[in-house]
């Protein structure tokens, strides 16, 4: 299931389904909010827009069989950039 407003997956979960190693997602994380000014508002409209073509974008590249879920992590500061040790 997707997350929500009470549940997420961290970058160690991203990292593995991503096939990159959590460091350097957390790098191009960091890299990605200063190269966007840290603003990340986005409209109603603008999310609905993306959502949907999320949606139809995975129903067209979906594998008949996902990734396991992995358990969700909070960080110390209940953020998303946990990495296992």
């Amino acid at each position: 299931p997707p997350p929500t407003a009470t549940q997420y997956f961290n970058n160690a979960y991203y990292a593995k389904v991503g096939g990159v190693p959590c460091v350097e997602l957390n790098q191009l994380e960091v890299d990605f909010l200063f190269r966007v000014n840290f603003s990340l508002r986005v409209t109603t409209d603008e999310f609905a827009v993306y959502e949907h073509e999320l949606e139809e974008h995975a129903k067209i590249t979906a594998p008949s069989e996902g990734l396991p879920p992995l358990p969700l992590v909070k960080g110390p500061h209940g953020g998303g950039a946990v990495c296992p040790p």
